[in-house]
């Protein structure tokens, strides 16, 4: 991870810098050279108005950002600030596309790393209409079968949100896992991946302790 960062504190790929710079955080590994220039210099896209064929959400990229900035300490600028809420303005569902809560879990989360409340925005009533007595959440109000990741989101959502998250959320992540001890993202079957493991341990920990570090940052955290 050290040998990913360039000697200007670089990353070639954003994505790569991400998860480096998130597992460095995890391990209590200072990166080999400041990161801060160089997040400072990344631009989050704006969301297209149509969500990517391979993406489940058009705030992807911006959420990964304000997870990012949040992870490593990152004052978020002003105008990198209107950027992002622009971006989640922007994703409001427009007429003909169904809303996700994948993607109002990740607006609630950019949000929350700019320190702007939540609002009264029909999230919560969103997040109601997601919930399944069987799966926890489903990505889709009135859709089944759930994954893991709609689940994971339903309880970010709703920590996020102040709320107590759906008593079903931990049992279906429970039953995602599999013989080789990683999770898979159906309670069907499927191979298990260090990503769907991650997530599925994440969840549970939000659902047992409430507390996720960026998670926590997010809901504490102003701008600087």
């Amino acid at each position: 991870m050290l040998t990913r960062q360039q000697d200007d504190g670089r990353y070639p790929i954003f994505e790569t810098g991400y998860y480096a710079l998130l597992a460095l955080r995890i391990l209590r590994a200072p990166p080999m050279h400041d990161p801060a220039p160089w997040i400072r210099s990344v631009v989050p896209p704006a969301p297209r108005a149509e969500r990517p064929v391979e993406s489940e959400s058009v705030l992807h990229h911006p959420y990964l950002y304000a997870r990012l900035c949040l992870s490593t300490g990152t004052g978020i600028t002003p105008a990198v600030r209107a950027g992002l809420l622009s971006a989640v303005h922007a994703s409001r569902t427009p007429e003909g596309r169904h809303a996700t809560l994948v993607e109002t879990s990740q607006a609630l989360a950019i949000r929350a790393a700019t320190g702007t409340p939540p609002g009264d925005d029909g999230a919560a009533a969103f997040l109601r209409r997601c919930t399944h007595p069987e799966y926890g959440y489903v990505n889709v109000p009135g859709t089944s079968p759930a994954y893991l990741e709609h689940v994971a989101a339903g309880v970010a959502a709703a920590r996020l949100l102040g709320i107590a998250p759906s008593p079903a959320a931990g049992p279906f992540v429970l039953r995602c896992l599999t013989p080789s001890g990683g999770f898979a993202r159906s309670v069907f079957g499927g191979t298990a991946t260090l990503e769907t493991t991650w997530t599925a341990v994440r969840t549970l920990t939000l659902i047992d302790t409430g507390h996720d570090s960026c998670a926590s940052s997010m809901k504490q955290t102003s701008l600087q």
